[in-house]
């Protein structure tokens, strides 16, 4: 759209090419009734754009139509088929940068709003490059459109009853497997993770991995926003969007009464410097910057300096 807009507001006129004699079979004319197209066989949308607004400007003369096929002048041609080279080129590359966006971005520990939004709109890029450069494709054409049709539905399913106790053991399931991954600030990936991100990484796996296994779309709803709305460990402890949910528990580990808790607990030190996880049993999980990695710890024999600071407990609102 954005050519036959910028040649609209070009002043002037160009000189018209002279028309071409009439002939017994042929007959000069703009809009030729009763065709079937104008245009050759290879014009894509973009000639069919570029056109009419070229003609509104006097470039080109009269055609002479045969079916499916336009003779027009060929300083017409040159610039119609130059400008949607250069256009097809331009979109290729903006699709191969934007399918690496999708790709780079992945690949660094720390997530962050901003980056999840960049992933999105490089996302978008490499689906409407896709659509452009194959739009003559029937077959690509319809399965790129009906992509995100099909996206929106199954983001409208409603949801399915919540097994809270199977999430819960996923959950726990998911915490373990970053045991020894290195600490990373602000990381949330098996290359390097910190405090806040081992919890939430590991509840997103296990909301993925129910909404894959049981087609579970209200699952998938709550992946999606833990997905764009990192939660901090002071963000934990003050119930932001509704994550968490305080119990009323206060204390230190080494000393807490662990029969009051479940398996996914959290405890956020005073001050949201630092969370750690139940595990169940006396045992906590936490990325700890001493440390210098993910560890499971027994909170009453062995020895960590977090087990002595004040903490107060919360619990996913998921598993409530």
């Amino acid at each position: 759209m954005v050519f036959p807009v910028l040649l609209s507001l070009l002043p002037g006129r160009f000189p018209r090419v002279p028309a071409a004699p009439d002939s017994a079979d042929e007959k000069p004319q703009l809009v030729p009734p009763g065709t079937k197209s104008c245009f050759p066989e290879h014009a894509d949308w973009s000639v069919r754009l570029i056109f009419p607004a070229l003609r509104a400007k006097g470039m080109g003369r009269p055609v002479s139509v045969k079916r499916n096929h336009i003779d027009s002048a060929p300083v017409f041609r040159s610039i119609v088929f130059s400008m949607t080279t250069t256009f097809r080129r331009l979109m290729g590359l903006l699709t191969l940068i934007s399918l690496a966006v999708v790709l780079v971005i992945p690949l660094n520990p720390v997530g962050t709003r901003f980056q999840h939004l960049m992933q999105l709109v490089a996302a978008g890029g490499v689906w409407g490059g896709l659509l452009t450069l194959g739009w003559r494709r029937k077959g690509l054409r319809g399965l790129l459109l009906a992509l995100p049709v099909l996206a929106g539905v199954i983001l409208a399913l409603p949801a399915r009853r919540m097994d809270r106790e199977g999430l819960r053991a996923d959950y726990v399931a998911e915490l373990q497997k970053f045991e020894s991954v290195p600490y990373f600030w602000g990381g949330e990936s098996p290359r390097g993770i910190d405090c806040s991100g081992l919890p939430r990484r590991a509840l997103r796996n296990a909301l993925l991995s129910r909404a894959a296994r049981q087609a579970d779309a209200g699952a998938l709803r709550m992946f999606a926003e833990q997905w764009m709305f990192d939660t901090s460990a002071l963000a934990m402890s003050e119930g932001y969007r509704g994550f968490t949910r305080d119990l009323g528990i206060k204390g230190t580990i080494a000393t807490l009464d662990c029969g009051l808790l479940e398996p996914g607990d959290l405890a956020v030190t005073e001050g949201g410097a630092h969370v750690l996880v139940f595990l169940g049993g006396e045992r906590w999980i936490q990325a700890d910057p001493g440390l210098g990695r993910v560890a499971a710890l027994n909170g009453r024999t062995e020895d960590n300096s977090w087990f002595r600071h004040p903490v107060t407990l919360h619990r996913w609102t998921v598993f409530s």
